[in-house]
């Protein structure tokens, strides 16, 4: 099973919400950590989480957003995750699925 995770520096209706520790983790860890033996997938704006996820979980292919995605949403005020889910579908998915050798992938 793959998962795509979206994690955003700084949230807009409860500052940090992912940073927020819960016990000895943030939020964010605690969801990673259970996904843990499962391909999972993270956008995100977050550099420490790049960094963590680079270092700490091997099953995690985190990615830094688009600075088209993060000008869309200060622009527009809306979010983008639509956007952000169809660039994960046709950049990420395809890439993964052509590396376990697909022959054809539609999506």
């Amino acid at each position: 099973m793959k998962f795509f995770i979206i994690i955003k520096n700084n949230s807009q209706r409860i500052k940090k919400k992912n940073f927020v520790k819960l016990g000895d983790k943030s939020l964010w860890k605690h969801l990673i950590t259970e996904l843990k033996g499962k391909k999972v997938f993270i956008d995100t704006d977050s550099p420490k989480v790049l960094s963590e996820c680079k270092k700490k979980f091997p099953w995690v292919t985190a990615y830094s957003r688009e600075k088209k995605f993060i000008d869309f949403e200060k622009k527009k005020k809306v979010s983008p995750v639509l956007l952000l889910i169809n660039n994960f579908l046709d950049n990420y998915l395809k890439n993964y699925l052509r590396k376990l050798n697909f022959k054809k992938i539609t999506i």
